[in-house]
């Protein structure tokens, strides 16, 4: 197979592009400013990591500054650092609930304490292996649980893998039952779990690497800086360490009207428990935003593979746990993507005229890669004002060794002596609504039955039974309907404010309520929440979810304010339940669900439609 040259087209961080403070990210020169400043603040050290660097967001109605939050491990212990580029100045706070996300330097660090402990290397030895070079150990988080070292200290878990001769999977000969519990800053191994041995699988299939494509730039995308545009949609795109690709200032230009929908929106958490009760396994409740960081683990985007070869890319800039700073040529791709089948159509049988239209949307997407899972974030915008949000789960399963040919209920067999684990996958999603303007209204439309005895045909029929949503909070609707943010601020054109309808999918936690990893993850329990606007509340299990005891994010934000004309946030939650299958193996197929914002009496008709 011949490997096509590689042409990348690269837009952004440009000097010649157009600023935009109020959602730029933090460039090359901010950051190493910003790791001066923490310097010459005298507070840091030469064992000083950096965990997350994320530019700190302005309130709507204040002027916008260069402010950075970042959060770093010093001494051992979670620093809160707010760093003001505009007056060169800093704020250190220790924080005292939750821990620091996992970092590269916790990986490396962790893996050589491990291979120097002699229970580690005893355990090692059990199993018949030798040579620590074809060992891999993940470094995983911990969880929190009251009476572990979770609940005391930062800590990592680090369960094995036999990877000789391995290249695209290296998660298919898992070393069972072995997991060691690591305090990196202090050097200690805490703990070996040891369940016994368990044979090591035989070697796992590879899968083929994917071949980069040579690119043919497609000009209609028009990219300034973060600026995408395309036919009617003007959007803000940029990566976050800790959220991922964020969606900033989106607009429809309604002819000359540049018409403002959403202020901002990103993927929040991710919720990700895995349904296997042993010791090894049962500390496998990950959060993936808060814990690793969806911006911090963006893969670089193959052209021709993960983005079309007319894709343009945006650049990103991220600064490492050691504070150098890598320039990420491909981590967001921007591409027009047929739509399939028709936008609209119409046979007229009168006269044998057919009446219809294609076209294409504006698609923006992101890829982060933790661990064996691959996460596509796609942000699709059509030609009638149509949003969807797509999330696509791929990767490789979550596998453990079998004893025998014993089944297990935690999961199903993919090969004769692995199980894929069952797990859900529960993604909250912040979207910070702007209809027309900041006041905005959500308004529930319940499907209600009516009857009509006395009619001699037809005798039910249903009625909309529209109510306003009055405050904050979980929405679990009791019945059918739909949900519409109407703004306050701009009348449409019959019958009251013009307006969007949110459309989640997906299902939420059966976890129990008290129980430990569904106390951190609150917000999977309900389908959809709505809050106040507040530009610090944006992680929907709080900032710091790394060992945090639960009870932050979105059970905080929704303390009872009302929400009729408010500044709102919706947050709806896309989730499925993973029920695995030897289909899934070696690869997983990606599984799609999405939320979708739909016009709804926003337009004065199909704006698609060329009128004659």
């Amino acid at each position: 197979m011949r490997t096509a040259a590689l042409i990348v087209f690269l837009v952004g961080s440009s000097a010649l592009s157009a600023a935009e403070p109020r959602f730029d990210p933090l460039s090359p020169e901010e950051l190493d400013r910003i790791v001066e400043l923490l310097v010459d603040s005298g507070r840091t050290n030469a064992g000083t990591r950096i965990a997350r660097v994320t530019r700190l967001p302005v309130a709507k109605d204040a002027t916008p500054k260069r402010q950075a939050r970042v959060i770093a491990i010093i001494n051992g212990r979670t620093e809160d650092i707010l760093v003001d580029l505009d007056t060169e100045t800093t704020r250190f706070a220790p924080v005292a609930t939750g821990q620091a996300p996992i970092t590269s330097n916790d990986w490396s660090r962790a893996n050589e304490l491990i291979r120097d402990d002699p229970r580690w290397r005893a355990a090692m030895a059990a199993r018949g292996i030798g040579d620590f070079d074809a060992v891999f150990c993940e470094s995983l988080s911990s969880g929190y649980f009251p009476d572990t070292p979770s609940a005391r200290r930062r800590v990592v878990r680090l369960p094995c893998y036999e990877i000789s001769d391995a290249t695209t999977n290296i998660y298919g000969r898992p070393i069972e039952g072995l997991v060691a519990t690591v305090d990196p800053a202090s050097g200690e191994v805490i703990d070996i779990l040891d369940e016994g041995v368990t044979p090591i699988p035989a070697p796992a299939a590879q899968i083929p690497a994917a071949v980069a494509a040579e690119q043919t730039r497609d000009l209609r995308i028009a990219i300034d800086g973060n600026r995408v545009r395309l036919g009617p949609w003007s959007v803000h795109a940029a990566l976050d360490d800790q959220f991922g690709l964020v969606l900033s200032d989106v607009r429809f230009f309604d002819g000359s009207d540049s018409r403002e929908i959403l202020h901002e929106g990103h993927v929040s958490e991710i919720f990700v428990p895995y349904m296997d009760a042993t010791e090894s396994w049962a500390f496998r409740t990950y959060l993936d935003a808060g814990e690793f960081g969806l911006g911090t683990l963006a893969s670089p985007l193959v052209p021709g593979v993960d983005c079309p070869i007319t894709a343009a890319y945006i650049q990103s800039h991220h600064l490492t746990a050691t504070a150098r700073i890598v320039a990420r040529p491909r981590t967001i791709c921007a591409f027009a993507e047929p739509l399939r089948g028709p936008i609209w159509r119409h046979y007229e049988a009168l006269n044998g005229i057919n009446a219809g239209a294609t076209g294409e949307a504006l698609v923006i997407r992101s890829i982060a890669s933790i661990a064996h899972y691959d996460y596509i974030f796609d942000w699709v915008f059509g030609p009638t004002g149509e949003i969807e949000i797509r999330i696509g789960a791929t990767g490789i399963d979550a596998v453990k060794a079998l004893a025998g040919n014993t089944n297990t209920p935690e999961g199903n067999r993919v090969t004769p002596d692995l199980v894929a684990v069952f797990h859900d996958h529960f993604f909250a999603l912040r979207l910070d609504l702007d209809i027309d303007g900041r006041r905005n209204t959500l308004v529930r439309e319940s499907f209600a039955v009516n009857e009509a005895r006395e009619n001699k045909l037809q005798r039910s029929y249903w009625r909309l039974s529209p109510r306003a949503v009055e405050v904050e909070g979980p929405l679990v609707p009791s019945g059918p309907g739909l949900w519409r943010i109407v703004s306050d601020e701009r009348e449409g054109m019959f019958d009251g404010g013009t307006g969007y309808q949110i459309m989640p999918e997906g299902t939420v936690s059966l976890l129990h309520p008290d129980d430990f990893p569904q106390t951190r993850a609150a917000f999977s329990a309900a389908p959809l929440w709505v809050t106040r606007q507040d530009a610090l509340e944006r992680a929907a299990a709080g900032d710091l979810p790394n060992q945090h005891p639960g009870g932050a994010g979105l059970p905080v934000f929704a303390d009872g304010q009302t929400v009729i004309g408010e500044d709102l946030v919706l947050w709806p939650t896309v989730g499925f339940r993973h029920v695995t299958r030897i289909e899934d193996w070696p690869v997983l197929s990606v599984i799609w669900k999405s939320v979708r914002l739909r016009p709804y009496g926003f337009f004065s008709g199909n704006p698609s439609v060329q009128m004659k």
